[in-house]
């Protein structure tokens, strides 16, 4: 007993060790109340126990404060070190329980390689907890305000925390260095501005369980090739909640993060991980962010991530220049997009759910996405954008409830196959610059004003699909765009089947709805030879004989020999051919060796007068200045629409001019409208969607 009177008592307490150290026996040492001035060396098997728990204050000037090499206990006891290091554990084993340790920004606990510390209930102030190639637990302690790392665990030790409190901690609250691993049970860490639990290097691993990580800058990082599990965790208010970097490869599951300032799951610089069955709330900017650095796919590990939600982020999933894939994703309410694909990114997903988000998906650059059972609910203005160079292939899947249904600009592509698009506002699918839009085997329910529109030099090819209660025209396809569409079906009570240029080919379509041509009917149009005029005849194939046409009276006929017709005015001869005179108000083909189908217009639905399209296009040179265009695009589309009214005011329009002017403001405006336009907020998306359905109207 040291500090009181007795046989066995001690004046200080180094004098009791000295007499422990010479003894070959087990040694229990019980401090009286007071402060102590020592630095202590403990040799032996020694225990040191305050008599009242707290109420024995060890100080010392210089450190080590306790220089410990044996089998060695302290128990109850308060440490201060003023000029040095707490605890020093230089071999064997040392238990600490119920011990208060404070330095000012040196080490409190160093457990030396070889050593087995252990420390229970204990409190840890103003310096970290050092494994160096040592082993031991950490258990229902409390760590608060280290200057540098709470715990580091280094140089190949191996330590378990458990039930731990850290606060404050300025670098991290545990850091792993390579060769080295933790086990993390029922901790909570808070208030770390850098990475929470820091795992880096080869062979470093961090196994980390039901563990609350709140107010970091990073709550759980893996780097350079270190790995781990992440399990039943919950981040609150970090800036990212997990990451993986520089070749690291953990798997993370049954984690929750709520209100990250940036990302919840960021895997970047060759970093890979599984991340399964996580939900992410509230992320400023992206609920998950993969992000390569430029090296080709395969050089490091894959980014699997599968059973996760992201709710009430800016933008659910992100991926940029990196491989990965998904599986049974739900991004919902999202202030953005759900998924966006960037630069030269490869990702896959199947069996996403996106739903009340303005954009489902939006790839970008030269990125490329698969989808597959897909579902994108309520996503408006849009469900799926492509531009740039981005390549998208959506199969059996749906896409629903939003105001337009995929957007493809640039030479982006965009390949639907066995897939439903339904419940859109405006349209269903636009193909717009040089991009490329493929549909096969799919439906297109209730698309809009139109189902499915190609314009500027696209490309179309729709096949074996079903558009059914198009509000206006099922196909429309105009300026350069080319392409086919075969062996579909347009749906609708009223309206137009297919609206198109001479360059699209239409096969095998099966509609009760007529089909028109923009100008001339193309001659590559083998199938189905349309003839569409307006009071006058028009003859298309190979027409053998003469023909008369606007006589007072008509007689019509055709025969194989020489004869004669007479009537009114005068006689007039043929040979194999009809004869026409009169009021014959009509139109005729003559002559064809395959199917024709023949119409003649006269009503104002299909052919607007000058004053109706006036209306339109000063209507739309009011809204122009709402959409936020740029200034030169905005002044080329107010000339064209001056234009185009000069033309109607005419006594005989130019249609030719008018019609390119129409199409040159809808191309124009078809981008913000789609709300693929950059910098096109949703107010100008609507005006947009506005124009676009009026100037759609208009059939010349």
């Amino acid at each position: 007993m040291t500090g009181g009177a007795g046989r066995r008592g001690h004046p200080t307490i180094q004098s009791a060790l000295d007499e422990a150290a010479r003894s070959y026996g087990e040694t229990r040492i019980l401090i009286a109340p007071g402060t102590y001035v020592e630095q202590l060396v403990v040799r032996g098997n020694v225990s040191l126990v305050a008599k009242v728990p707290g109420s024995v204050t060890i100080r010392s000037e210089a450190g080590p404060l306790l220089d410990s090499d044996g089998t060695v206990s302290l128990v109850g006891l308060r440490l201060v070190a003023d000029g040095g290091e707490g605890i020093v554990c230089r071999g064997g084993v040392l238990e600490a329980r119920e011990i208060d340790v404070e330095t000012r920004g040196l080490v409190t606990l160093w457990a030396a390689p070889g050593a087995r510390v252990a420390a229970r209930s204990s409190t840890f102030r103003g310096g970290r907890v050092l494994y160096s190639n040592a082993s031991g637990t950490i258990e229902s302690c409390e760590l608060v305000d280290c200057p540098d790392n709470a715990i580091a665990v280094i140089d190949g030790a191996r330590v378990g925390v458990r039930d731990c409190r850290i606060d404050r901690p300025r670098f991290s609250a545990v850091k792993v260095e390579a060769g080295s691993s933790v086990t993390i049970t029922s901790g909570r860490f808070s208030s770390c501005a850098q990475t929470m639990v820091a795992v880096i290097g080869a062979g470093a691993r961090a196994d980390i369980e039901a563990t609350i990580i709140e107010d970091a800058g990073t709550a759980i990082g893996f780097a350079e090739g270190s790995t781990g599990t992440v399990r039943d965790v919950t981040v609150r208010q970090a800036r990212h909640a997990f990451s993986s970097r520089s070749g690291a490869n953990p798997t993370v599951s049954g984690c929750t993060a709520v209100g990250c300032v940036e990302t919840g799951i960021n895997v970047s610089e060759r970093g890979a991980g599984t991340f399964r069955d996580c939900v992410i709330q509230d992320a400023e900017a992206i609920g998950v962010f993969v992000k390569g650095d430029g090296a080709e796919g395969g050089q490091w590990g894959a980014v699997d991530v599968s059973g996760c939600t992201v709710e009430r982020s800016a933008v659910g999933i992100a991926v940029e220049g990196a491989e990965a894939r998904f599986r049974d994703v739900r991004l919902s309410r999202l202030r953005f997009a759900g998924v966006r694909l960037l630069a030269d990114a490869t990702a896959t997903f199947d069996e996403l759910s996106v739903t009340d988000t303005p954009v489902g998906v939006d790839a970008r650059g030269t990125s490329t996405g698969t989808f597959t059972r897909a579902r994108i609910i309520g996503c408006s203005p849009l469900g799926v954008s492509a531009v740039d160079e981005a390549r998208i292939t959506i199969s059996q899947s749906v896409i629903a409830d939003a105001a337009g249904g995929a957007g493809i600009q640039g030479t982006a592509s965009l390949v639907m196959r066995r897939s439903e698009l339904r419940d859109m506002e405006s349209f269903g699918l636009i193909a717009m610059a040089n991009g490329t839009l493929v549909v096969e085997a799919s439906d297109l329910l209730r698309p809009g004003d139109i189902g499915v529109i190609g314009i500027h030099d696209a490309f179309v090819d729709v096949r074996d699909t079903a558009v059914k209660d198009a509000a206006h025209i099922g196909f429309r396809l105009l300026d350069k765009c080319s392409g086919q569409i075969t062996g579909c079906s347009v749906t609708a009570e009223t309206g137009l089947a297919v609206s198109k240029n001479d360059y699209v080919r239409v096969n095998g379509l099966t509609s009760s709805l007529r089909t028109i041509t923009d100008s001339s009917a193309s001659y590559q149009d083998a199938t189905v030879r349309q003839v569409t005029n307006v009071y006058g005849p028009f003859v298309l194939g190979d027409a053998n004989g003469p023909m008369a046409w606007g006589n007072g009276s008509v007689i019509q006929g055709q025969n194989s020999e020489e004869s004669s017709m007479s009537s009114g005015g005068g006689d007039m001869p043929y040979v194999g051919g009809p004869n026409i005179q009169g009021d014959a108000s009509g139109q005729l083909a003559w002559g064809n060796r395959e199917s024709v189908r023949q119409e003649q217009v006269r009503s104002q639905a299909t052919v607007n007068e000058a004053s109706d399209i006036a209306t339109v296009v000063a209507q739309v040179l009011q809204q122009l200045g709402a959409l936020g265009l740029p200034d030169d695009e905005l002044k080329d589309a107010v000339a064209e629409g001056r234009a185009v009214l000069a033309e109607v005011a005419k006594e005989e329009p130019d249609r030719t001019a008018v019609r390119r002017g129409i199409n040159y403001l809808k191309g124009t405006v078809a981008g913000i409208a789609a709300g693929m336009a950059t910098g096109a907020n949703q107010g100008g998306a609507e005006i947009g969607k506005e124009i676009v359905r009026n100037l759609g109207s208009l059939i010349i």
